[in-house]
């Protein structure tokens, strides 16, 4: 009966237009909040987790090289199921140490032994530090070192020690070599295999972000519809 009925008009393109809208702020607002996260784990991994002392979860500096080459990836893709990807990187050459420290790893000597650098061939005779020259460097030029000559014992590669202009040398590259002529200091320990411990800088990142993650992406979605943080 006419009267009795309600009729809806419904706008049909406008809704749309509407629901487009609303699908077009949401996803800037994920976007933008995905580069602020990784910008965020990056600075977090720089300077909580590869500065200071070696731990569990943080990897004191030798070179410097991870931390220079430690860098978020410029550009945000879309997964399958058409969400964002924001992704950590570390560039070369430091991608597959970083990789090793993360994980943990067993390294086997690939027919020769391997050389493990002993304090007085690190930079400053710090056990952590740097080494200043590689062994095989050290077998063609021992002067490179400040060494008369190597030679191998008990596993140990040797580094020898002469008389500099006639008389005794008290100390080179920094360290005490006492006054003998001949005098010797251990370089390098040969070893079949080595084992990194893992020590997550990454992975603990997340976790300890995790909430502050949680707030950016809240804060960018209010802001890209229009509303304060603080609404």
């Amino acid at each position: 009966m006419a009267g009795d009925g309600i009729t809806i008009e419904d706008n049909v393109d406008r809704l749309f237009h509407e629901l487009a809208d609303v699908a077009q702020r949401f996803d800037k607002g994920v976007k933008r909040a995905t580069l602020d996260s990784m910008i965020l784990l990056e600075r977090h991994v720089v300077i909580d987790h590869l500065t200071g002392g070696t731990t569990s979860t943080r990897l004191g500096s030798r070179s410097g090289a991870l931390r220079q080459n430690f860098q978020v990836t410029p550009t945000i893709t879309r997964d399958p199921e058409g969400g964002y990807v924001g992704r950590i990187t570390v560039g070369p050459p430091a991608d597959k140490y970083g990789r090793t420290h993360e994980k943990g790893m067993t390294i086997r000597a690939a027919g020769k032994m391997l050389t493990i650098p002993l304090p007085a061939a690190r930079a400053g005779g710090d056990p952590h530090g740097p080494a200043r020259f590689t062994a095989a460097e050290l077998r063609r030029d021992p002067a490179k070192g400040g060494f008369t000559g190597t030679f191998v014992a008990k596993g140990v590669i040797f580094g020898k020690l002469g008389m500099t202009g006639g008389a005794h040398p008290r100390q080179k590259k920094g360290f005490e070599i006492g006054g003998a002529k001949g005098s010797i200091v251990p370089l390098f320990v040969l070893k079949d295999h080595v084992t990194i411990p893992p020590r997550p800088f990454i992975s603990s990142t997340l976790r300890e972000q995790a909430q502050a993650v949680t707030d950016i992406y809240v804060r960018r979605i209010v802001v890209a519809f229009g509303a304060s943080a603080g609404a």
